[in-house]
């Protein structure tokens, strides 16, 4: 049954549907969608009247809505015998202490929800103990979403510590929550724990050299992680023009066999770490997907990336969005790009993903003067991805 779902402000029809389905228990109802709705008290009242004698909803999305800090509370307080819901989404809300103590003593005891976004909610130190409590403590959540918190000067120790005692979370989201990565820092002795999760999100975090050391040597071995990613994450050593860590992290890839999909996009790789990586690519079995967007890949970088993906059975994507669109061709460039091209033509027509002859209009054209070279390429790398499933827009 597809998601009910309100975006118009037409709250008291929402309210009149919902008590109806409430009351009658419909089997249908399993999903709520509430998103950018203005509620006032009375149908706040109303809803969490519903929301206590409704035993059919699964799923309860009541992100970014005009809602006062005692609403919420109001929310969270209506779902405390609730033994169906498996998925809740409050994230964009304005959940104060008391709101995240109240959800964390209901989460210790329940044992359904599964899934709990907690995105942008402004969550600080200050309530990291009571989400760490909370984890020790919690026997089904397979994934939580805390991105978008922990405000700077604010540290996430507290809930590493609940994540080394829970055994059973499975995707962990820690996006821009301004973590830093280094050996000073609690999470650094943690990660071999963090890791064994199936997806981990620490994009925007802060990852000095020896955080990628320690990420590459785990992944070395990991058998569990099938998705990571370390967006605009990994500190580039500029005294030597390159990205150490991130160049140990490519180079752990190629004896990974459990991931299937990761995000190295803006980390001001360059050229230096390319080539090696398309090393890596031909002898990796299991990457389906890789994200490198806006990594200062020139075009001699990205034909041996292709080439890669020629030999490699499994890689299906690799995202260099921005990267060939930033050159500037040179006379060179210009020639390798007529031979990427070519390897692009040759990977679609082998692995059967479009048929030849409009793989032929895709790729097939006159080269421009030179001056309109940057806008020529600019527009082929946005019309189509480095990918063996290309797609006309």
């Amino acid at each position: 049954m597809p998601a009910a779902r309100y975006k118009d402000g037409a709250v008291n029809s929402v309210m009149e549907e919902f008590f109806r389905r409430a009351r009658e228990n419909d089997p249908s109802f399993t999903e709520l969608e509430l998103h950018y709705i203005f509620f006032g008290e009375i149908n706040i009242e109303n809803l969490t009247e519903g929301l206590k004698k409704n035993n059919t909803l699964k799923k309860l999305d009541f992100s970014a809505n005009n809602i006062d800090y005692d609403g919420i509370r109001k929310v969270i307080d209506a779902l405390e015998d609730n033994t169906t819901l498996i998925e809740l989404n409050l994230s964009r809300t304005r959940i104060d202490y008391f709101g995240i103590k109240k959800l964390t003593e209901i989460l210790k005891r329940n044992t359904t929800l599964e899934k709990l976004v907690l995105s942008d909610c402004n969550i600080k130190e200050d309530v990291g103990s009571m989400i760490a409590e909370m984890l020790k403590k919690n026997t089904t959540l397979t994934e939580l979403d805390l991105s978008h918190n922990f405000v700077y000067p604010y540290r996430i120790d507290k809930i590493v510590e609940g994540i080394e005692k829970n055994n059973v979370l499975k995707k962990l989201n820690l996006s821009n929550c301004n973590i830093s990565i280094c050996k000073q820092d609690a999470i650094f002795k943690s990660l071999n724990i963090i890791m064994l999760m199936t997806e981990l999100n620490l994009a925007h975090s802060y990852i000095g050299i020896d955080g990628a050391e320690i990420i590459a040597e785990i992944l070395e071995n990991n058998k569990t992680l099938k998705k990571l990613s370390l967006r605009r994450s990994l500190v580039r050593n500029y005294s030597e023009d390159t990205n150490n860590g991130g160049e140990k992290i490519i180079n752990s890839l190629e004896k990974n066999t459990a991931l299937i999909e990761i995000d190295l996009s803006y980390n001001c790789f360059g050229s230096s770490v390319i080539g090696n990586f398309a090393k890596v690519l031909k002898n990796n079995t299991t990457l389906e997907k890789v994200y490198f967007k806006d990594n200062d890949i020139s075009c001699y970088g990205i034909s041996n990336i292709v080439e890669a993906m020629y030999s490699n059975a499994t890689l299906q994507t690799f995202d260099t969005t921005n990267d060939i669109y930033m050159i500037k061709p040179k006379a060179d460039d210009l020639f390798w790009f007529t031979e990427l091209n070519k390897m692009l033509y040759l990977v679609n027509i082998l692995n059967k993903k479009m048929p030849s002859e409009l793989i032929c209009k895709v790729f097939s054209f006159t080269l421009p003067p030179r001056a309109d070279a940057e806008y020529l390429i600019g527009q082929k790398m946005q019309m189509i991805s480095l990918t063996k499933r290309v797609k006309l827009t």
